[in-house]
């Protein structure tokens, strides 16, 4: 029976390795070993670090399989138990043409009628607000007539409010004051050229000698505005950014401050990228060297 790799001989193969292949399949493997360890603890909070907030999904609005019932059960048993805040993570309407013969399994044709269906039917609950990103269903509407679904949705339902496409995040506070940024993230983007999932991480290691310049720090050095994309988020590590984005069809550049601490050589680790629901999709980058001269 071969011998399993430790983490610490998987992540040397995929910092040294010339092969991609090598470095993939390392990769691979110490993914899962990290999983296949994880464990899931629940921890008791004191009620003033408590946040409490009910989340669905996949409501699908105009479809024939869409339970309304269920929805007002739900808001209704989230107003008994004092939740204020929903969060819908996507798939709000069924949409139109999202797959083969989608158009015998809806009761609400087109965008009017799904939208009318939902301002009308979408329980509404004094007191309870929903935070929401869409789909790949909402976005068939966007794919038809460049419809920004999310938005026009909450015209006509301000205690709806649309934070993102396939992702977005919200920030929620504790009654001690204490925040927690909950990322929403809807699998299956449908439009992507990518193979995976459209959300995707990327992490790219610093070189020794190098630190990133945070612009949200006030200590850090004023570098303007850096031209390139925009990430949907994006992470400040002491030794690496991390980087999430959706994948598209044409190619993103995404640009940062680095500021040089020390001069030497140094490894260039390389760049990893992600799918963000399967992270055995990936890819690595080439290693490399980095030389910093003094002045």
């Amino acid at each position: 029976m071969k011998e399993r790799k430790t983490i610490a001989e998987l992540e040397e193969i995929i910092s040294q390795s010339d092969s991609v292949v090598a470095r993939q399949k390392a990769l691979s493997e110490m993914v899962s070993q990290m999983v296949a360890a994880r464990k899931h603890v629940a921890i008791a909070l004191p009620t003033e670090k408590r946040l409490r907030f009910g989340i669905i999904g996949d409501t699908h609005i105009g479809s024939g399989w869409e339970r309304i019932d269920a929805l007002e059960d739900y808001y209704a048993n989230a107003a008994a138990r004092k939740i204020s805040l929903i969060l819908h993570a996507g798939d709000v309407l069924a949409g139109h043409g999202v797959y083969r013969g989608q158009e015998f399994e809806v009761h609400k044709h087109g965008w009017e009628q799904q939208r009318a269906h939902f301002v009308e039917s979408m329980p509404r609950i004094k007191g309870i607000a929903t935070k929401f990103i869409t789909g790949n269903h909402d976005a068939s509407f966007t794919k038809l007539t460049g419809l920004d679904v999310g938005p026009a949705l909450c015209e006509r339902r301000p205690d709806f409010e649309c934070v993102g496409a396939d992702i977005g995040a919200v920030t929620l506070t504790t009654a001690d004051g204490h925040e927690f940024r909950v990322q929403l993230l809807h699998p299956d983007g449908g439009t992507a050229y990518a193979v995976s999932y459209r959300p995707q991480k990327l992490v790219d290691a610093l070189a020794g000698g190098m630190e990133v310049e945070n612009p949200r720090l006030a200590t850090s050095a004023r570098t303007g505005e850096l031209e390139g994309d925009e990430p949907d988020h994006v992470e400040f590590l002491d030794d690496r950014v991390v980087l999430f984005c959706s994948a598209g069809q044409e190619p993103s550049t995404f640009r940062y401050a680095l500021r040089v601490i020390a001069a030497g050589t140094f490894a260039l680790p390389p760049i990893q990228a992600s799918c963000m629901y399967d992270e055995a999709v990936a890819c690595l980058g080439k290693p490399g060297r980095v030389t910093v001269h003094a002045r």
